[in-house]
């Protein structure tokens, strides 16, 4: 992709985005987390996860662009090149909480790429600790046909693994996270098969989800679609501290296509999380 390209495939990507925004996620599960590795087997009921706006919005932005990754991950991205962007609309900002579990997330948009689609800063942070639990710098990639193909991640110095599959770092440093392209056109080729008639199960409690069955999918589909697919995929996975250990198929690459379904049929529900595990081959 190159830089020339970036004005028109950006504005689909925001519109397709835009429709989807979506706030007041309550009733969500969050999976724990230790630091920056989320614990895929347990997952947690989040009371009060919703997106922020407003006041609360710029004032939690404001925090976490004083912490010392968000600068380390400013100075790589000015590096780079790329600038973040000013105005309101390039910021996203989340709160999840939940049994053991408490997240504050932001996401800050870049601008002047020089030939990812898109790029963003997320930090999340433990609002009761004041410990940053995410810490990122990702720039998403496409093919040319405009499917998302990986992902280049910068993390602070300090940072730990990060969740997801992964391939060998970049001469740049940057760790490149396999998103299972062939898997996301897939989905986006797909036909949409719409069947509302059958209501979803009741939610899953953590005792009972196996995070790589069809079960665990439609939930955590739902997830990503109620947080609502204005933000990047490092924001979603950030917030919710979702994993997805499928051969392939990291959180990002999930997220990408549920965000297609959703995009699809104008919304979120119980089609949109079933269609959507249907396309990833998870049930």
């Amino acid at each position: 992709m190159k830089e020339d390209n970036n004005t028109s495939e950006e504005s689909g990507r925001i519109n397709r985005r835009n429709v989807l925004k979506t706030v007041g996620a309550a009733g969500l599960f969050a999976a724990g987390s230790t630091g920056m590795a989320a614990a895929a087997d347990s997952l947690s009921q989040a009371e009060e996860p919703k997106l922020l706006t407003g006041t609360e919005k710029r004032t939690l932005a404001r925090e976490l662009a004083k912490t010392p990754a968000f600068r380390e991950l400013a100075q790589r991205a000015r590096a780079d090149g790329a600038q973040i962007r000013s105005d309101a609309d390039s910021i996203v900002a989340g709160y999840a909480r939940g049994e053991d579990f408490a997240r504050e997330v932001v996401q800050y948009d870049l601008e002047n790429l020089t030939d990812a689609a898109e790029a963003s800063i997320v930090i999340g942070r433990n609002p009761e600790t004041g410990e940053i639990e995410v810490a990122n710098l990702d720039y998403y990639y496409e093919t040319d046909d405009g499917v998302l193909d990986e992902v280049h991640r910068f993390e602070p110095t300090n940072a730990s693994e990060t969740d997801g599959v992964q391939s060998a770092a970049t001469s740049d440093g940057a760790t490149v996270i396999a998103v299972d392209t062939d898997a996301i056109r897939e989905a986006q080729n797909s036909e949409i098969d719409i069947d509302e008639s059958s209501p979803s199960n009741a939610a899953p409690t953590p005792a009972d989800i196996d995070i790589t069955g069809c079960s665990a999918c439609k939930y955590a589909a739902g997830q990503v679609c109620t947080i609502g697919c204005s933000a990047a995929g490092g924001f979603i996975c950030g917030l919710l501290g979702i994993t997805i250990p499928v051969a392939g198929l990291s959180c990002l690459g999930f997220v990408e296509i549920v965000c297609t379904v959703a995009d699809e049929y104008s919304g979120c529900g119980d089609a949109v999380a079933k269609e959507a595990c249907n396309r990833a081959g998870l049930c």
